[in-house]
């Protein structure tokens, strides 16, 4: 939490997208990975959604992409309190 916002992450270590599919990322049914042929490629709904539960809620989807890894995270407003 900072300044009344949570922000969640999952980081890897792997080069992440390329920019032309990066581009796209967040879109149904984008593919997150060039080869779509590979084994265990997705469907490219998981960002979409993703995208779409942030948005809801006031948030926002980012993608961070360097030499250490590719990072995507969901920033969320903190819920008020209710008594």
């Amino acid at each position: 939490l900072r300044d009344g916002r949570a922000r969640l992450w999952v980081r890897d270590a792997g080069p992440g997208p390329t920019p032309e599919l990066r581009a796209r990322l967040g879109e149904r049914f984008a593919p997150g990975h060039s080869d779509t042929r590979r084994r265990g490629a997705s469907s490219g709904l998981g960002l979409a959604i993703a995208q779409s539960v942030a948005e809801t809620y006031g948030g926002t989807l980012e993608m961070e992409s360097d030499a250490a890894g590719f990072t995507i995270a969901i920033t969320l407003p903190q819920a008020e309190e209710t008594t």
